[in-house]
Order: C-alpha cells, then structure tokens, then sequence
C-alpha cells in the first residue's frame, strides 16, 4: 500500500485560526488511497468533515461513506491527553471507544498504533455521520477506515500536538 500525503481534521489541544474548517478526501481524486474495492475511484470512497467554532466548544462533523461495502470501523485520532470528558453530545448510531488501537491488532495496513476514537457502526449502509462537540481546537491527524477485507488510511502531513 503506498504512504498517503493528505491531512484530515482531529482533536489537539492547539487553537486553530478558522472559525470554519472543512475538507473532503476520495479516491476519486486520488487524496484518499484504500485497498481492494476501496482503491477504484468509481464509486468513490470518502470523508467529509467540518469542525465549527461556537463560542466555547467547537462542532465537529464527519461523514464517511464506501464503497460496496459496510464499514467495520472508523479510527479518528486525538490527542493523548483526550479524555471521554473532552468530547459530548455525540450522535451517531453505534458505538464509541476512546483508547490506542494497534496496528494489524484488528486493523490490516494501519501503518502505525493510532490513539483516538473508535467508532463502530450498529448499522453501515450508506454515508455514515459522526457528529460530537469538544472543548479541544482541531489538529492534522490521521485517520482508518475499515470493511471486511478492505481499508482506507490517511496520513497526516503535519505533526499534531
């Protein structure tokens, strides 16, 4: 699998500059690679995120849809020093976990341990939405998105802190 060059938005504890981030990633233009059915570009694979400053919070919104397939899990990192109480009003339909998630543990081709939110759908057909609020300014990070026998994974260009 080759290394990607694109950054996705996650959670640090450094302020951002915008009040109104967001972004999209696919593999219909080549910013999101992804192995097996996930590497085609028609249907494409993507997320789409914005993050939203609201006074003293900041609204974060992903959506992550794939192809042909329904999503096992989604791994978005966070800081390691992000705790559940960092994080409220999630709505999303399945589970959450915060914690660090091992490499080829459960997730083939992660290049790396990642430590963040796990989200686990109770249902995957379709774009799947995750949306939270935090009181942690967003960061570049990196993020895995995984199917039976197919995966997503995107790197970050800058360090977070």
């Amino acid at each position: 699998m080759r290394k990607l060059t694109f950054a996705i938005i996650v959670l640090c504890a450094a302020p951002a500059s915008a009040s109104l981030i967001s972004g999209r990633l696919s593999t219909a233009d080549g910013s999101l690679l992804g192995t097996g059915i996930w590497a085609q570009a028609d249907p494409p694979t993507y997320i789409v995120w914005s993050v939203e400053d609201v006074g003293s919070a900041w609204h974060y919104t992903y959506t992550v849809q794939v192809t042909r397939q329904s999503i096992s899990h989604f791994i978005l990192e966070t800081s390691t020093t992000f705790t559940s109480s960092n994080c409220w009003d999630l709505s999303w339909n399945g589970s959450a976990v915060l914690g660090l998630f091992k490499a080829n543990s459960g997730n083939p081709n992660m290049p790396q341990n990642l430590y963040g939110m796990k989200f686990t759908p109770t249902s995957a057909s379709g774009p799947v939405t995750i949306d939270f609020y935090s009181d942690r300014p967003p960061m570049w990070g990196d993020a895995y998105i995984k199917a039976a026998r197919t995966h997503c994974w995107a790197c970050r260009c800058r360090p977070g802190t």
